[in-house]
């Protein structure tokens, strides 16, 4: 009777610690996944963040070649206008230089014919 009660005790603190172990085993395998889970939310936390930060440096270099367009645009713009003006004012010189040149042709013409006449008057 003493035998099968230190066998009875033997099992007891056997199917215990065989019961602990796996309880240990269990919380260790549950701490580990709780690790790998945090360190794959850090790692994919980290990846969001410097994708935000590339994104945002996008949007910034974009911001700035807009501004840097609608310069250049405006630029293009005056220019243009300048050209125009500059163009406007020189088809105006020419047709003021148009008019001299006919009244010049005019002048001369009037003086050839005037010429002439007093020519025929002479030889008369």
């Amino acid at each position: 009777e003493h035998d099968a009660m230190r066998e009875h005790l033997a099992q007891l603190v056997s199917e215990r610690s065989s019961g602990q172990s796996l309880a240990d085993a269990r919380g260790e395998a549950l701490e580990r996944s709780r690790m790998e889970q945090n360190h794959l939310i850090t790692t994919q936390t980290r990846a969001w963040r410097e994708e935000q930060e590339a994104h945002a440096a996008l949007e910034s270099e974009l911001e700035a070649m807009r501004h840097q367009i609608s310069a250049q645009q405006a630029q293009l713009s005056q220019s243009t206008n300048q050209s125009a003006s500059q163009l406007a004012q020189l088809q105006r010189s020419v047709n003021v230089q148009a008019k001299v040149l006919e009244q010049a042709k005019s002048e001369a013409q009037e003086a050839r014919e005037e010429l002439r006449l007093k020519e025929e008057h002479l030889t008369e």
